[in-house]
């Protein structure tokens, strides 16, 4: 359950920068000069147009798809670790919702390598309670790349249910971040039904 720099968003290529000026109102469009060029072949223009449209096509498709894979199995893992914890008897809830986010931002903006449940869900999605936690997991991995990181790059979290036995990087780390508590809806490998359950987000080694 234990979950670091944020994911750099790539540069439009530099054919793009150098075809392309920025308008926050309408966009993208040619540059112009202040000096007279005289009668300009329409075709070449044309094909101006056309390779800026191809590069910007061609970076837009590359950021896509980098962002589809950032999140891939994320929305997974999230599910597993938090689907059998209740805020007010619902599988989702304000600050369910908001440790959600913290745990994406953890595993995909600051990348952390730290072992997490498998992304694999094999629950039943039918069913309303599970099928409510998977898609706010999923709007939490949505959220978290756009939303404050609170974080502070945490390297892990960690659902805290009083036990004694805690991992080296909670015990010496520092709580970034704290939800719940959270009931615990039924018997997992490592809580009992009714516990009480908190996530710590947690920063490991603690800054100095």
């Amino acid at each position: 359950m234990e979950l670091a720099s944020r994911a750099a968003i790539p540069e439009p290529p530099i054919a793009v920068i150098g075809q392309l000026s920025e308008n926050s109102r309408l966009g993208f469009g040619l540059r112009g000069s202040t000096l007279h060029q005289g009668p300009q072949p329409v075709k070449y223009l044309n094909g101006v147009r056309d390779s800026t449209s191809v590069a910007w096509n061609s970076w837009q498709m590359s950021l896509k798809a980098q962002q589809k894979k950032k999140g891939s199995g994320t929305a997974g893992v999230i599910y597993n670790e938090t689907s059998t914890l209740r805020q007010k008897g619902k599988s989702t809830g304000p600050d369910l919702h908001n440790a959600r986010v913290a745990i994406a931002q953890v595993i995909d903006i600051n990348e952390s390598k730290a072992k997490v449940a498998s992304p694999v869900v094999r629950d039943n999605l039918k069913d309303p309670t599970a099928a409510a936690a998977w898609k706010d997991s999923q709007a939490a991995v949505r959220e978290a790349g756009t939303a404050p990181d609170g974080t502070n790059g945490a390297t892990h979290f960690f659902l805290d249910g009083g036990n004694t036995l805690t991992p080296t990087w909670v015990t010496q780390g520092k709580v970034v971040e704290s939800f719940g508590p959270f009931t615990v809806a039924a018997d997992t490998h490592d809580f009992s039904k009714g516990q009480q359950a908190t996530i710590l987000i947690i920063q490991y080694p603690a800054p100095k």
